[in-house]
């Protein structure tokens, strides 16, 4: 419910990416047809946009491109893609085709090691039951790796430490807001103890012994000042 809630809050607080960018597409089932991820990475591994379309073709890598420039704050020094000739053929009607470096060999295994999380995810929730419901999951699920993913491997400990608890701090703001715009429509609803006194009020005419069967024990102590009185 508030998941792309928080992941437009995360967004808005991510700093500009690195302008080197990797573009790549996989297969995944969605209400068991077989449909097209697409998704572009930077340098460091941070997903920057996804695309899910049930084609492999120039419109669906024109679809992502144009996502991709639209929402990056910084023009591109590269991108390097595979051997499929629809990204040639999207980045030319863009303009952009000096940019373009397809890819050979290990220059394209930043891409494919991103694609990792996703399948993990696929093979716990057993696919995905739409395409729209795949976008909508897939979006906010790569903001909050974004977010949380500090390659660890290349840091020391303390750094890594900073690094989380400024990750933690993002996440926190975050979520903060959805949560207070959830407490709002909560102000007017009466709380147990205020319901449980105008159940037990001193008019209700219930005899001690019956109060005390009906009401928990932590509740006694509050409702004794109540001056109860016997039904004869």
């Amino acid at each position: 419910k508030f998941g792309p809630k928080i992941a437009a809050n995360l967004r808005r607080r991510k700093l500009p990416p690195s302008p080197r960018w990797h573009l790549d597409e996989m297969v995944c089932k969605a209400v068991g047809e077989r449909v097209h991820l697409w998704r572009a990475v930077h340098d460091e591994g941070e997903v920057l946009a996804l695309v899910v379309h049930k084609r492999r073709d120039t419109r669906a890598a024109l679809k992502l491109l144009k996502q991709l420039l639209c929402s990056q704050p910084v023009e591109p020094e590269s991108i390097v893609t595979d051997g499929l000739a629809s990204y040639g053929s999207a980045l030319r009607a863009l303009g952009r085709e000096g940019v373009h470096r397809p890819g050979r060999l290990r220059e394209k295994n930043r891409a494919e090691n991103s694609h990792l999380p996703i399948r993990r995810r696929e093979r716990k929730m057993r696919g995905f039951k739409s395409p729209a419901s795949a976008q909508r999951f897939l979006e906010t699920h790569a903001t909050v790796y974004n977010t949380f993913n500090m390659q660890r491997h290349l840091l020391g400990r303390r750094a890594l430490r900073v690094l989380r608890v400024g990750s933690e701090s993002v996440w926190n703001s975050a979520v903060a807001l959805p949560l207070q715009a959830c407490r709002e429509p909560c102000k007017n609803v009466e709380s147990q103890s205020d319901i449980l006194s105008r159940q037990f009020r001193p008019s209700a005419l219930l005899g001690p012994q019956l109060l005390a069967g009906l009401v928990p024990i932590a509740w006694r102590n509050d409702l004794a000042t109540l001056r109860v009185h016997d039904a004869d």
